[in-house]
């Protein structure tokens, strides 16, 4: 997983990338799970999403700000069922909070679905 996610972080150009950072209430845990998996299904095949406890994020390649806010209103629309803040983060804020992520990543296991939809599960040690 560590050689993935660099490599993948090589690839990201950080003027194309967006990502939506969905962070939901605890008690919104589950339904932010089943969001996960119909947000998976209404993006594109080369967009990823990885979802942390109750936190979602949505990694968009190759998008400008304005392709970024108008998947952020579909994705509003799929966490009806779900109480959340959801933010938007662009360019470089964008690859920065990715790179933290991928410090967050190597100290967890991480589970992979189908059509990029990553689940992070803690490993206690």
């Amino acid at each position: 997983m560590e050689w993935a996610s660099e490599h993948y972080l090589e690839q990201v150009d950080s003027a194309q990338l967006a990502l939506l950072y969905i962070q939901a209430s605890q008690q919104s845990c589950i339904a932010l799970q089943l969001a996960a998996q119909r947000i998976r299904r209404n993006v594109r095949s080369s967009d990823t999403v990885l979802l942390l406890d109750t936190d979602c994020i949505v990694v968009l390649s190759h998008v400008t700000v304005d392709g970024a806010q108008v998947v952020a209103r579909r994705v509003y629309a799929l966490l009806a069922d779900v109480e959340f803040e959801l933010q938007i983060l662009c360019d470089n804020a964008a690859l920065a909070l990715l790179q933290s992520l991928l410090t967050i990543l190597r100290t967890v296991s991480c589970i992979f679905f189908p059509m990029s939809l990553l689940v992070v599960t803690t490993v206690f040690r």
